[in-house]
């Protein structure tokens, strides 16, 4: 499961230099939060900004992946924070496969997420309510204590891989439909694609889940598990088609959401 959200990544090029530089959520927020923070202190009381933090600090949710060392979270290696380091090793174990999952489809891989991997009970009253995984644009990936699988995993470091291809653009206008990320993330997880039953008519009506708040509002019931399913369908039928080197050449060329139709094939154009 994905929240959607994505920073660009700049591209230099010279003649015989080719220089990558992706920013980091960590020097984004930072330079977020000053600006915010300036033009907030100018607006508001300092009684309306205690207010403001306090409700930052002391509200379970998502945002609290921003700051995950303020909330109990410990950091057992570059970019990794968990509730548990005496699993240290088997997380960053898990983690490294993950990454090796995923480089297997792209090639080459330049996004450096922060993993969030909470483990104990008490995840919730930190978090809010997660699903077994959630990724943040291709900054953030959280793990809930019923998503540390190598499946779950998997599905979320392609999602963040997928992301770190996009543009402020697709903010807008997605390049790639909902159904497709998730159908993708979930074909290259290791899990296989009957793992929920699912029928043509699940094909039919993931194929109009173009937005997230689309594909948010169809797996909110409980068949959730039958559209993943059916996603990962669609998603195998293509690189039955094309070859995984077909697959691979479309997320890697496709620039619009206009030329990932064109570059579908029949098997699963509306």
């Amino acid at each position: 499961m994905i929240l959607f959200g994505v920073f660009s990544a700049f591209d230099i090029r010279f003649d015989s230099v080719r220089l990558r530089y992706t920013l980091s959520i960590n020097v984004l927020v930072d330079l977020m939060l000053k600006s915010m923070l300036k033009k907030i202190s100018r607006a508001l009381s300092t009684s309306t900004l205690l207010f403001m933090i306090t409700v930052y600090l002391t509200q379970a949710g998502w945002h609290r992946a921003l700051t995950p060392s303020f909330f109990g979270m410990q950091e057992i290696a570059p970019r990794i924070y968990t509730d548990s380091p005496e699993r240290s090793g088997q997380i960053t174990e898990a983690i490294k496969k993950a990454e090796y999952n995923s480089l297997q489809f792209f090639t080459e891989i330049s996004a450096r997420p922060t993993y969030i991997i909470c483990l104990k009970s008490n995840c919730e009253e930190i978090f809010g309510r997660m699903p077994l995984g959630l990724t943040l644009g291709y900054h953030r990936v959280l793990i809930s204590p019923k998503g540390f699988t190598p499946s779950v995993l998997n599905h979320e470091r392609i999602h963040v891989d997928l992301h770190a291809l996009m543009g402020f653009q697709d903010l807008y206008r997605q390049r790639f439909p909902a159904w497709f990320d998730e159908g993708l993330s979930e074909f290259l997880s290791g899990r296989h694609c009957s793992f929920q039953r699912h029928n043509e008519a699940d094909l039919a009506r993931v194929l109009r889940a173009d937005t997230f708040r689309d594909w948010n509002a169809m797996v909110a019931d409980r068949a959730y598990g039958r559209h993943y399913g059916a996603a990962c369908e669609l998603v195998s039928r293509i690189a039955q088609a094309t070859g995984i080197d077909g697959l691979r050449r479309i997320v890697l060329t496709v620039r619009d959401k206009d030329d990932f139709m064109r570059q579908m094939p029949s098997i699963v154009r509306r």
